[in-house]
């Protein structure tokens, strides 16, 4: 187990604890009991804990060094935010599910984007929550502008946007531009040869006909 690592190692782990952001408040002593079983976490008091403690140490870091604390921070500041915080991303179908239906939602991920902030995470990425017939899991997309019912409404993901922004976090859509369902009105129209959506979509003719059914056979195998 992870307890029994650490212990194998201990005065190494003691001196340096766990460097991950998500994780360095935890204490190996935590680590026991939870391998034991004994106890759970406060989350939001460990995580405020270690807050103020780490304002403390780069208060006094600035102080005691002024010009240290302001080169970091110029340097910092200089570095993509994408390549400098901590990217978390959610599928939602089955993150947290606010109304017992068996499939996560858009509120559902709304009431645990304060934890997410207590972690340090500082962005949200969230996978395709848009209209679908989900014969790929929400990556065939009917409708890039709308959301589907079963994570919620457009005014439930106004409200995750508005909260996630309250609380500092930045909110990155998946995003799939280089195909769609075939239930995309695009698609269909494109298949029906309509101007202007006929060059939509990459269309290869058949590479011949099945003798007995008379069907098109795929130009390929995928």
């Amino acid at each position: 187990s992870l307890y029994h690592v650490l212990l194998k190692h201990k005065k190494e782990c003691v001196s340096r604890f766990i460097e991950n952001k998500a994780t360095q408040v935890i204490k190996i002593s935590y680590i026991s009991n939870i391998a034991n079983r004994k106890e759970y976490f406060d989350y939001h008091k460990m995580s405020q804990s270690a807050s103020v403690k780490r304002s403390a140490e780069q208060t006094k870091e600035t102080k005691t060094c002024p010009s240290k604390g302001v080169r970091g921070a110029a340097k910092r500041s200089k570095v993509e935010w994408w390549k400098r915080g901590i990217i978390y991303q959610i599928y939602p179908r089955s993150f947290n599910d606010s109304t017992d239906d068996g499939v996560g939602d858009l509120k559902g991920i709304t009431s645990r984007l304060p934890y997410l902030s207590e972690l340090g995470v500082g962005t949200v990425w969230l996978s395709p929550i848009f209209k679908s017939p989900m014969a790929d899991f929400g990556y065939d997309i009917s409708n890039f502008t709308a959301i589907d019912p079963i994570f919620g409404t457009m005014d439930d993901f106004d409200n995750l946007l508005s909260k996630a922004h309250a609380l500092g976090l930045k909110l990155v859509m998946d995003l799939v531009p280089n195909h769609s369902s075939d239930e995309h009105d695009w698609f269909i129209r494109s298949v029906k040869r309509e101007s202007p959506y006929t060059d939509y979509y990459v269309w290869t003719p058949a590479s011949a006909h099945d003798n007995e059914t008379g069907e098109p056979v795929p130009p390929n195998n995928w």
